[in-house]
């Protein structure tokens, strides 16, 4: 797997919910995370960790954001960030929320690809090591891109982050396989007519579990539910859930 730290990379996602408490909550529950909290100039910010190892982050959306909708984002890291903007820009890409420094961390910016899914940018703090995809139950494992811009966001993620992407043929559609550096990255295939979320192309990320149809069942219990329930892969099985909020993930369970 690619090394976090390596540009282009995606290393971090974090959720974007009404109620942090409640969300915490939930997926401690369903993936088994413990957390540690910190207090920031924006909020607490709680860090979901399997073991000693940091998973995720989620914050409570500031109350003047009510009626945007729960979500959780990627952030690829860069190294400089007002190039990585130009080049975001000349790719059909738009700033949605202007950079911004977090005291003692990195400069953070919030973007869309020319379809519309949003990411984040990361630039600067801490650089990160090691490998962020792992397969223990509980740690994030995929991400994906569902989109109706197949061809204008395969130019994007190549051009912006450096990516490689090539075309498998999957059923009846193809699905874009990405690499950085000879690494598996992320996958694309086209947004499924008639499924959450109706405004457009998002990012979905995957969390690795033990059992898909028991976390189907638990999500279900927990409040959430079940969006695409478990679809076999050559890999393993996965399944799509939104939690109580409505944020949409995946879950993956790996055959071994």
């Amino acid at each position: 797997m690619i090394d976090a730290g390596t540009y282009g990379s995606i290393n971090w996602v974090d959720l974007s919910t009404p109620d942090a408490a409640a969300s915490a909550a939930f997926y401690g529950e369903l993936l088994g995370w413990d957390y540690t909290k910190s207090v920031t100039p924006m909020g607490e910010y709680t860090v979901a960790k399997v073991g000693e190892r940091e998973v995720a982050g989620m914050m409570e959306q500031d109350p003047t954001m009510a009626d945007s909708p729960p979500v959780w984002t990627l952030f690829f890291y860069v190294e400089d960030m007002e190039a990585t903007l130009a080049q975001v820009k000349a790719a059909g890409g738009t700033i949605l929320e202007a950079p911004f420094d977090i005291p003692d961390g990195p400069r953070i910016c919030v973007a869309a690809d020319p379809a519309g899914a949003m990411l984040a940018l990361l630039a600067g703090g801490v650089r990160p090591e090691g490998e962020y995809f792992f397969t223990s139950p509980g740690a994030v494992c995929w991400f994906e891109l569902l989109t109706d811009g197949i061809a204008s966001a395969e130019t994007f993620y190549t051009s912006v982050f450096g990516w490689d992407g090539s075309t498998l043929a999957v059923g009846t559609k193809g699905y874009t396989m990405f690499t950085l550096g000879g690494e598996d990255v992320a996958g694309m295939k086209p947004l499924p007519k008639g499924e959450p979320p109706s405004a457009g192309p998002y990012w979905i990320t995957y969390f690795a579990v033990a059992d898909c149809a028991v976390a189907e069942e638990s999500a279900v219990e927990l409040g959430g539910a079940v969006l695409r329930t478990a679809t076999e892969i050559p890999e393993g099985k996965y399944a799509v859930l939104a939690d109580p909020h409505g944020a949409i993930f995946a879950v993956m369970e790996y055959v071994l």
